[in-house]
């Protein structure tokens, strides 16, 4: 596993460091001199509570499309967002379909504690590797340049395996495709989960083996 997430980086670092990047309009925007707690006595924390680079996942369990995060504890991050539509294509100039995709890279920010099992914070920024729109077409596929889906608004909650499954955010519990096919849910949730409340999107960690 370890090995995985750092061949996953270092390929994420090559390709997203090797062009220029497009600024996410309404990803969030912030500097370390606007930081302020928020809500309460609670403290601004410099690290989430892991220790090694994650993989979170937003997707529906099927289906063509996906969203992978992999973050880091001081909040950094970096991802892809795909979506393949094999019936949007053309029989001369791209008969293999259409994939719409984003490499991206950001970081949270506003890190704070807001129970023993959850943590508020903000995107401070999200840049894409290219403008929104744009075209190209490799090896008989049309690859258009899209927004990553789960990354909308700026406020998001990370919960932690311990946190109690009854008291998580419903579309928190339904984004979680593990308990699709029956209606039993466990006392915790098991694995770390980021949570968009703008959008109501839900990543989560990939399960123990």
């Amino acid at each position: 596993m370890k090995k995985t997430l750092f061949l996953l980086l270092s390929c994420m670092a090559i390709l997203l460091f090797s062009c220029g990047k497009v600024t996410v309009p309404g990803g969030g925007e912030g500097s370390v001199d606007t930081i302020t707690d928020g809500a309460a006595s609670e403290p601004v924390l410099e690290l989430l509570p892991f220790d090694e680079p994650m993989l979170l996942t937003f997707s529906s369990g099927a289906g063509a499309w996906r969203t992978e995060l992999v973050l880091l504890p001081d909040g950094s991050f970096e991802g892809h967002f795909f979506d393949g539509e094999m019936g949007d294509r053309d029989e001369e100039k791209y008969p293999y379909g259409t994939r719409y995709v984003c490499n991206f890279v950001g970081s949270f920010y506003n890190i704070t504690k807001i129970s023993d099992t959850s943590y508020s914070l903000q995107i401070k920024n999200l840049e894409c590797e290219k403008a929104e729109g744009e075209e190209w077409i490799e090896e008989g596929v049309r690859f258009v340049s899209s927004i990553p889906y789960g990354m909308e608004g700026k406020d998001f909650v990370f919960y932690t395996p311990d946190a109690p499954y009854a008291e998580l955010p419903e579309y928190v519990q339904l984004w979680d495709y593990r308990y699709f096919a029956h209606d039993e849910r466990p006392e915790k949730l098991g694995l770390y989960s980021l949570y968009s409340t703008t959008g109501a999107n839900a990543f989560f960690s990939q399960e123990a083996s």
